[in-house]
């Protein structure tokens, strides 16, 4: 069974995903574009899937060897908001954009840390 010092990544780091996700969920609101429409259902689905995929690791940290595939979504999750506000045409404004590209660069970074603190842990042969 798999524990904390098993993890090569410090737990901080999915809280911290899981606190960008939460901010990425609310800011059609908090900036006031709530009535964006895909813009809006981009941004509560992309937070909403980060904070599962980041809570996933966190809730799971002691009954399992660790993943990679939750940092490979978040890592995809972040690049995709980042370039959302030019899919979803509104660039233009620039608060959300500026928000949006600067959260979903946060989570990327955070998941490319990860990967790169847990490669040597998943590169580690398995004992039978």
């Amino acid at each position: 069974m798999a524990n904390l010092t098993d993890r090569a990544h410090p737990p901080w780091e999915d809280w911290a995903s899981m606190g960008i996700g939460v901010l990425i969920l609310v800011s059609p609101w908090i900036v006031q574009i709530g009535d964006l429409g895909f813009a809006t259902l981009n941004a509560v689905l992309i937070g909403s899937l980060v904070i599962m995929a980041a809570w996933l690791e966190v809730a799971w940290m002691d009954f399992r060897a660790p993943q990679v595939w939750e940092e490979w979504v978040e890592l995809v999750l972040g690049l995709w908001l980042a370039v959302s506000p030019w899919i979803f045409g509104y660039s233009q404004l620039m608060v959300p954009t500026t928000m949006h590209i600067v959260f979903g660069g946060l989570v990327a970074v955070f998941a490319l840390m990860e990967l790169w603190q847990d490669r040597a842990l998943t590169a580690r042969p398995h004992a039978s």
